[in-house]
């Protein structure tokens, strides 16, 4: 019988391969002392950077990978970095020991940080700093250098440079014993299109057998019977078909069934992602998180540097929608001299509320986005409005920023509805908008009162359920009645089994993830608006979120 394990996916898919397990292999180490520590580890700190720099060269690499492996090697250069290892050496510690300390002080500095960004880079620190002290120690790092058989790599944590390095042919599926789902290695596990899963304690869990990553599902089921095999290769093979049946769909202009025209844009946060839109045929941007710009400069970019930002997402766009969302620090997000300290941060100064309370931070980006409108076709979107007092701020702002700079081009403006009061209040805003866009994950996280950053609760922070069902339901038709377009930009917008819903609601406007592009598609042309409006009425009188995930699993074609 099949043994199932279930884990947390940071990439998303479906993979069969034997497992690799990557487990270091030990050496005998000799008692003797080391006759020269330091000089062994500035060799080894030089090599390591003299491989960072010329896999930083390879033509295939993008420039957010090459913009990792510089940050690792800028790190190894640091000369602070070597005498704090020094001293630890001066202490009678080995280099390898000594390394792995110093690694392990720097990593809990990054972690301590509020800022998620920061903390994840910490974690970065630590696997450097451990891969180091491998090397130092004569130790082999376990990684396959070529995979002879179809595999799914189990491996405590990978660097982004070991990851780049890994052999790819064959590599179909990765678990990882520590990670998350926005952290660097994550990002590039997505990019390459490899299912991975993070499970703790991996390495000793699971063995040499065949399995099954789904990742769609959070699960490692594994084999021990040819029955098994069997069952695995049909599941692969029919999510292959389902697969095919997207893709052949990927071309197409989003359209129901009915033949009627839906707008998908684009949830994006970096320079580099804006050519997703033309890749997955997509409509334009629908969502530009402008907060992780300014975390990939590391610092508060000035007007110049932001509109530079901007006008580079914008040029590749062809003349298609860009709507910039103002920053949203706060909660999960801080960039360095903020001061977002906060005991809650997930209810505390955070998007909208922190413009209004550092008004010159807002009324910059305010000013290179009105810029940016001179140019091209973009709309404003201000993150966390909950009250009209808030939006009405924000508006005196706007008009202060366009009459300083004598400039007042075409910019609409729309607001997040991103918590209850918001749809409570959108009657009293509304003469004040030209648009406004649901954001569920924050949604559901301020309707549950649960925080969706704490995996302690996230039985709580269901993105299915009869209660907020009926909350979007009743935003539709407040917008409908206010004649306000409203459009869809959070995660229950890749959601398949959401879909119909939505649109039997009467949304036409979603902006996901681009690589859900081609199976939401599909499900558009699965659509039809009698069977849609059916299905609405059968979800709202649905009462516990079981029964309503059964009634869409049977409905739903996958």
């Amino acid at each position: 019988m099949s043994k199932v394990f279930t884990a947390f996916a940071i990439s998303p898919g479906l993979a069969l391969g034997t497992l690799y397990l990557c487990r270091p292999t030990h050496q005998e180490r000799s008692n003797a002392p080391e006759p020269d520590p330091k000089r062994r580890l500035t060799q080894q700190l030089r090599k390591e950077c003299d491989a960072l720099a010329q896999l930083a060269q390879r033509p295939d690499l993008s420039d957010s990978q090459r913009a990792l492996l510089d940050a690792d090697r800028l790190l190894l250069e640091d000369p602070e970095l070597h005498q704090a290892i020094f001293e630890v050496i001066d202490t009678g510690q080995d280099a390898d020991d000594a390394c792995l300390q110093v690694f392990t002080e720097y990593a809990k500095q990054f972690e301590q940080l509020d800022d998620l960004h920061l903390a994840h880079r910490g974690r970065d620190i630590l696997c450097l700093g451990e891969r180091l002290a491998r090397r130092l120690s004569g130790l082999s790092h376990g990684l396959p250098e070529q995979l002879d058989e179809d595999s799914l790599l189990v491996v405590h944590d990978l660097t982004a440079a070991e990851f780049i390095h890994l052999p790819k042919q064959h590599l179909c599926g990765v678990v990882l014993e520590r990670g998350n789902v926005d952290d660097h290695l994550a990002i590039l596990l997505r990019s390459a299109g490899i299912p991975t899963l993070v499970m703790t304690d991996a390495l000793s869990r699971l063995s040499e057998l065949s399995g099954l990553l789904d990742a769609d599902k959070g699960q490692l089921t594994l084999a021990t019977n040819d029955t098994d095999l069997e069952l695995f290769a049909a599941t692969l093979a029919q999510w292959q078909q389902r697969r095919e049946k997207h893709l052949a769909c990927l071309a197409d202009n989003a359209a129901t069934g009915d033949g009627e025209r839906v707008w998908l844009g684009a949830n994006i946060g970096s320079v580099e992602e804006a050519d997703k839109v033309a890749q997955y045929h997509l409509d334009g941007i629908g969502l530009l998180r402008s907060e992780f710009l300014y975390m990939a400069e590391g610092h508060w970019p000035d007007e110049a540097r932001q509109l530079s930002l901007y006008r580079a997402i914008a040029r590749q766009l062809d003349g298609a929608p860009l709507i910039i969302r103002t920053f949203d620090f706060g909660a999960d997000k801080a960039l360095p001299g903020l001061n977002l300290v906060e005991a809650n941060p997930a209810l505390g100064q955070r998007a909208i509320r922190l413009g209004l309370a550092q008004p010159e931070r807002l009324k910059t980006q305010l000013a290179a986005i009105i810029r940016l409108a001179m140019e091209y076709p973009v709309k404003l979107l201000l993150p966390m409005i909950s009250l009209p007092e808030e939006l009405e701020g924000v508006l005196a702002q706007l008009a202060q920023v366009k009459a300083e700079l004598a400039m007042n081009p075409p910019l609409p403006v729309g607001i997040m509805v991103e918590t209850p009061a918001a749809v409570l209040m959108l009657d009293a805003m509304a003469d004040k908008l030209d648009f406004a866009s649901v954001g569920t994950n924050d949604l559901a996280q301020y309707c549950y009162a649960a925080d969706r950053n704490n995996a302690n609760v996230s039985p709580h922070y269901p993105q299915l359920s009869p209660a907020l069902i009926r909350l979007l339901h009743q935003l539709s038709r407040q917008a409908k009645a206010l004649e306000l377009p409203l459009s869809l930009c959070g995660e229950l917008a890749s959601e398949p089994r959401a879909l119909p819903l939505l649109l039997a609601m009467g949304l036409r406007s979603f902006s996901i993830t681009p690589v859900r592009s081609a199976e939401i598609k599909y499900q558009l042309q699965q659509y039809r608006q009698a069977e849609g409006k059916a299905l609405l009425a059968k979800a709202l009188a649905c009462t516990h979120k079981r029964e309503l995930l059964a009634l869409l699993n049977d409905c739903v074609s996958r």
